[in-house]
């Protein structure tokens, strides 16, 4: 008996784990086939265009097709490096080639359409083609968030189409090996054969799994399928029409948009690139057209070029491309176009400063930075306060090398920083081992493009630094840090960001009584906090950052992982962080998630004085922490740094415009995302800044 008989006389509760379904689902197939009959129709393999990074990220990039970046759906884009991958047969079928078609357009009545926002831990799908989980006529985009594995190996979604369309299909999220497949089930008997598997997906660990086919009007399913061990992920499914536009959103890795040619006009958002240190790019595969084909270039600037656009959180200045057949391409937040005779530089889309240390700066590319250094590195009309530990200064008097610019403010009073905290030891009193206000302004203002350490996140706005913490002897209280800085900026006409990585819980209600009432008096000065580090144990913000939930220019910033925690086990960009003893708080009043455990300057008290070097990650990986700069401490000056090429894109805005626009551009597709432990999402400086220059 063949397959596809077996298959076809074997109903799919009796397939489920078995090696019938995984045959039907592609497994078996042999990767070289040439094609596969679909009721009289050639249904021929897909063989997409790939590109493979260079070994480290260049200018000199090779562009390549030995590995493949398949493209994702709307919300999320494609990734990684797949080390092994089986595609399936795509099919590239016409409305009229569907058979019963009428019969299966429209959808069940017993079915219900499923949230974009499911619960991530709740298992909502179903396991089977009749019972799958309905997510309705596609007309844009949807998104579900589910568990697959051992105890539920297969997760069965269904939709429909009303008109020939390219969809594209992404899984995105993988905590393990799962699959991914488009299916067809022509004839409505409810099992799947051999050819009505249209495409599929299976890279190999935890790389986001994607498919574009073009489809007829008509029902279709997608099975999501894990290799035995359970696997959060989120499925992003959208269709466009041929003609109509084809607008993609991207993760916050390195993700692959394909340019659709039926498309009248398409909309490419990267959301920053976590992946652009080691070589891998956000970039739009024109492979389908020749460099030729454009025959007008508009890129954006602070100058008014650029299109605007608004994807329904606000208009942006996105580049734009127009082709000889009038079709319209906008983008923002790419690093590089591949045509099919040229890929543009780097140095096109990007800024790559020379310091040494920032291929390894993720968090910069995960905010998309160096996108929006296109625009701006800062300006002479924004000043950065930083009211913290002060710098430490080693035994010749001198700041760390990298912190050394001309704007950095001296004259406002105590700036070193003692390292000693005059507190009880059961509240961490006694030496310190690290001056915290060095490894924050590092963050926010490290000298760049200097050849030297690390980059920092605004080239040339005025730095002040003033000591508030650790109840030495002459340090300022907050409300008078905050004044002496106000007025400082005030008399340069600098508009100001004051950050506090600082905060305590379980305080008297009236314990930052006078700065609230500084932050109420100077609404236009931008203060940004960190939320506290204590939510592994309770909800809520520390004090002061509970201000954020009353007051329009406070921003209270938590904590987000990269790739992989300090022990070096694998995270969700833009996770919260939370471990056993510390996480990154949350509750009212969050506004924003920032990068942390990240490197920066460090200034250290040892046993022969202050030695002047850097956070940084620790060589022996999993073995012991790393040494990174961490808790949300290290968030806020990222958010800081990014507010702060805001403000310089648009210096007439105000700190209420400020936070509103970093809420707005915010990056939520992250898995597990709610408004409570995450505020409005991850920072977005590209696509803020674009923001800024549109509101201009």
């Amino acid at each position: 008996m063949s397959l596809a008989n077996s298959i076809s006389n074997t109903p799919l509760s009796d397939l489920i784990g078995s090696e019938l379904l995984s045959a039907s689902l592609g497994y078996g197939l042999e990767p070289e086939s040439s094609s596969l009959n679909v009721f009289g129709r050639t249904a021929c393999r897909h063989q997409s265009a790939a590109i493979e990074p260079a070994p480290q990220w260049s200018d000199t990039a090779s562009l390549t097709s030995s590995k493949d970046f398949l493209m994702d759906g709307f919300e999320v884009l494609a990734e990684h490096n797949a080390v092994s991958q089986g595609r399936g047969v795509v099919a590239s079928l016409s409305a009229d080639s569907i058979i019963g078609q009428a019969a299966m357009v429209g959808a069940p009545p017993s079915f219900e359409a499923a949230s974009a926002q499911s619960d991530w831990f709740v298992d909502r799908s179903d396991n089977s083609l009749a019972t799958a989980t309905y997510m309705g006529w596609l007309n844009g985009a949807v998104t579900a968030n589910d568990v697959v594995g051992t105890s539920d190996p297969v997760d069965f979604y269904s939709f429909a189409v009303g008109q020939n369309s390219t969809v594209t299909l992404s899984l995105t999220g993988i905590t393990n090996n799962s699959d991914l497949y488009l299916i067809h089930d022509f004839n409505g008997n409810q099992t799947i054969e051999v050819n009505e598997v249209l495409d599929f997906s299976k890279l190999s660990g935890k790389a986001a799994e994607t498919l574009e086919v073009e489809i007829g009007a008509g029902f279709y399913h997608i099975a999501v399928t894990a290799s035995g061990t359970n696997s959060n992920y989120s499925l992003n499914i959208s269709a466009a029409g041929f003609g109509q536009t084809q607008a993609l959103s991207g993760s916050l890795g390195a993700d692959r948009f394909i340019f659709n040619p039926a498309a009248t006009r398409s909309i490419f958002s990267g959301n920053g690139n976590i992946d652009f240190g080691s070589g891998r790019f956000d970039y739009i595969d024109a492979t389908a057209i020749r460099s030729s084909s454009v025959v007008d270039w508009n890129l954006a600037g602070v100058n008014g070029s650029g299109v605007a656009h608004d994807d329904g959180t606000g208009t942006r200045i996105f580049d734009a491309m127009t082709l000889m057949t009038g079709q319209q391409i906008l983008f923002e937040g790419m690093d590089t176009i591949q045509f099919a005779d040229i890929t543009l530089p780097l140095n096109t889309l990007t800024v790559t400063p020379n310091d040494p240390g920032f291929a390894q700066q993720w968090n910069l590319h995960m905010m998309g930075v160096h996108n929006a250094w296109r625009f701006t590195t800062g300006s002479d009309e924004v000043a950065i306060g930083v009211a913290d530990t002060g710098l430490g200064f080693d035994a010749f008097g001198n700041i760390h090398s990298d912190l050394q610019r001309p704007n950095v403010l001296f004259n406002l009073g105590n700036v070193e920083d003692e390292f000693f905290r005059a507190a009880p030891v059961n509240q961490g009193g006694g030496p310190q081992s690290t001056s915290h206000g060095t490894a924050v302004h590092g963050i926010i203002g490290a000298a760049t493009n200097n050849g030297e350490g690390i980059s920092g996140i605004n080239w040339n706005s005025t730095m002040i630094n003033v000591d508030v913490l650790d109840m030495n002897t002459g340090d300022y209280s907050l409300e008078d840090s905050s004044k002496m800085m106000i007025d400082a900026a005030e008399v340069r006409g600098e508009k100001l960001i004051i950050n506090m990585s600082l905060g305590a819980n379980n305080m008297h209600p009236d314990a930052h009584k006078e700065l609230e009432k500084v932050i109420a008096e100077n609404s236009n000065t931008l203060f940004v906090i960190s939320a506290g580090n204590s939510g592994h144990k309770l909800a809520g913000l520390a004090s002061p950052a509970a201000l954020a939930q009353v007051y329009d220019n406070v921003i209270a910033v938590g904590a987000s992982w990269g790739g992989s925690d300090e022990f070096d086990r694998a995270t969700n960009p833009g996770q919260r962080i939370v471990y056993d003893n510390w996480g990154s708080q949350y509750g009212p009043g969050l506004t924003l998630m920032g990068p942390s455990e990240v490197m920066s300057t460090m200034a250290e008290n040892t046993l022969f004085g202050t030695s002047l070097g850097y956070h940084q990650h620790n060589a022996f990986g999993g073995f012991a922490p790393d040494r990174e700069f961490e808790g949300t401490s290290a968030a806020a000056p990222n958010v800081s740094g990014v507010a702060s090429l805001v403000w310089s894109a648009n210096s007439g805005l105000t700190a209420g415009q400020i936070k509103q626009i970093l809420s707005e551009t915010a990056y939520r597709n992250i898995p597990g995302y709610n408004q409570t432990e995450y505020g409005n999402g991850f920072v977005n400086a590209d696509a803020a800044v674009r923001r800024a220059i549109a509101m201009g």
